[in-house]
C-alpha cells in the first residue's frame, strides 16, 4: 500500500462540499456497462444497474467504502486472486 496525494477526506461528510461540482465535471463522460461481475464497494454487493454512473462515483466519494463486505462477496464468488 501507499499513501494517495490528494487534499480532501474521501468518503466522508468532508465531501460534501465539492460534490456538487464533481458531479457536473463527470456528468458528460459516458460508463459502459461491466463485460465482468464487479463487487461495489458502495453496496458491498455485485454492482447492479447504475453502476458506474456518474451519480455512482458521486455516491462512492462521499460514502464510507464497504471493503470487507466487498471481499466477501468477491471470495463467495470464487475469487481467489487479488491484484
Amino acid at each position: 500500500t501507499r499513501w494517495l496525494p490528494v487534499g480532501h477526506a474521501f468518503h466522508t461528510p468532508l465531501m460534501d462540499p465539492v460534490l456538487e461540482e464533481f458531479s457536473r465535471e463527470i456528468a458528460g463522460l459516458s460508463f459502459q456497462v461491466p463485460r465482468i461481475p464487479v463487487v461495489s464497494t458502495v453496496t458491498g454487493e455485485v454492482a447492479g444497474a447504475g453502476f458506474g454512473s456518474a451519480a455512482y462515483w458521486v455516491e462512492h466519494a462521499r460514502r464510507p467504502v464497504r471493503f470487507a463486505d466487498a471481499v466477501g462477496v468477491a471470495r463467495g464468488l470464487g475469487v481467489r486472486v487479488w491484484a
